[in-house]
């Protein structure tokens, strides 16, 4: 999914098969993104963000570009940005990782949708 404003193109997400990794679809899927954005006009393309100690996708997205920005969030009024419960990568992750992949199809659709609002 890509979003657009402006001058810019952002990367928001994309699903692929886990089993056909080594055709390497993600950089397919980012470069046919960079062209069209091209073409079209747009002068920007935002990789989007990359959490904390995710260093697999933090060198995807370099390989493309080696300009990459901080990004900073400001609460108001002074809270605190809730903590995950489920850190990237951890055990629970790994768990609920293995989980989704065994759910049919409509389960991971309706599931999907409920978790989304959350995010």
């Amino acid at each position: 999914m890509l979003l657009t404003f402006g001058d810019t193109v952002s990367y928001a997400f994309n699903g692929r098969r886990g089993d056909a990794l080594a055709l390497r679809p993600n950089d397919a899927i980012q470069w046919r993104a960079i062209h069209d954005a091209c073409v079209e006009g747009f002068r920007r393309y935002d990789f989007g963000e990359v959490p904390a100690g995710n260093q697999g996708l933090a060198g995807f997205k370099s390989k493309w570009t080696n300009e990459s920005d901080r990004l900073y969030r400001y609460y108001y009024p002074g809270c605190e940005p809730k903590k995950r419960d489920i850190e990237a990568n951890g055990p629970v992750w790994e768990v609920a990782k293995s989980v989704w992949r065994r759910l049919p199809l409509r389960a991971t659709a309706l599931l999907g949708d409920q978790l989304y609002g959350h995010l």
